[in-house]
């Protein structure tokens, strides 16, 4: 089953959110405003439809100023058939638990640097090496950023889509076998440590891809994170966040826009900011750097390891 999201025009819900499968109508939800109770009943009668059809009976529903909630769901439906509504941003959730898990983040086209560092990770225990973004560098030649991409594949590194990623992905330096290789990264990692369930992304450019809803699945966590806290560097609205916290699913959420390494206790959960992979030492030598996240007595360890590069 695939999920839609659809931004509206002149209604009360500022978005509608649809279930389809098979061409069929599986769910749909009016969500942001307006009467939820009728929105409920709509959805009820709705479900289990054929798409066309329900894009048939409500089309041209009037309400007012000639806008409607029908007839916005009879636009959405008509995209969708067309293949023109954007699905949220894509979410992978590795369902089995596991003991530790490595990030680390901003690669950026060093390969030599990236397999090191998998090895160490792995060294140190971790079951998933998990690569936060920005894996390669839109300003290095085509083939660096493909000896990145085989460190990935050969290392079995468990990457997401950060901003460079996505913007190589499209600009057509990269062969098209690479290209697709990092279009079809996913941009946020749902997992447990442990019994802790963890929320794992690179920064606010998840917010600016098509099908990105704050109402949407984890969009409160990366909505706080990124819009609200300016990821931790407003400690002013720390308060705000703290009150959000206990709303949000994932107990750490962890990202890497800054390039920056900081951490927050707030509300429950843990907010973890990774720098980037490599760094520098007080005497000006080169460090891997990464945040190694474990099972512990109560809820996860979490350390900031470092070796030379």
């Amino acid at each position: 089953m695939s999920r839609y999201v659809y931004r509206t025009e002149g209604v009360c819900a500022p978005e509608i959110h649809i279930d389809a499968e098979g061409g069929i109508l599986k769910k749909v939800r009016f969500v942001g405003g307006g009467c939820q109770g009728q929105a409920s009943l709509v959805s009820k009668l709705l479900r289990g439809r054929p798409l066309r059809e329900v894009a048939r009976l409500t089309r041209g529903i009037p309400c007012r100023e000639g806008y409607s909630c029908g007839d916005q769901l009879s636009q959405a439906l008509g995209l969708l058939q067309k293949g023109q509504l954007p699905s949220p941003p894509p979410l992978k959730t590795l369902r089995a638990p596991r003991e530790s898990v490595a990030f680390l983040a901003h690669a950026e086209g060093r390969p030599d640097a990236l397999a090191k560092a998998a090895d160490r990770a792995r060294a140190a225990g971790a079951q998933e090496v998990v690569l936060l973004g920005d894996a390669v560098s839109p300003e290095l030649a085509p083939e660096l950023n493909g000896e990145v991409l085989e460190v990935v594949r050969a290392q079995k590194i468990l990457a997401l889509r950060g901003p460079g990623d996505h913007l190589l992905a499209g600009d057509g330096q990269l062969n098209q076998k690479l290209s697709r290789r990092l279009a079809a990264w996913p941009v946020m990692l749902s997992l447990r440590v442990g019994a802790t369930p963890l929320l794992a992304f690179h920064g606010g450019y998840v917010m600016d891809l098509p099908g990105f809803s704050d109402a949407g699945r984890f969009g409160l966590e990366v909505m706080a994170v990124s819009e609200l806290s300016l990821h931790l560097t407003d400690e002013s609205v720390y308060p705000a966040l703290e009150a959000l916290a206990p709303d949000m699913a994932a107990r750490v959420i962890i990202f890497a826009h800054t390039r920056r390494w900081k951490r927050a206790q707030l509300g429950g959960r843990t907010f973890l900011n990774v720098g980037p992979l490599l760094g520098q030492n007080a005497a000006g030598r080169p460090r891997l750097h990464l945040a190694l996240v474990s099972r512990g007595k109560r809820g996860v360890r979490i350390q900031r390891r470092s070796w030379a590069a």
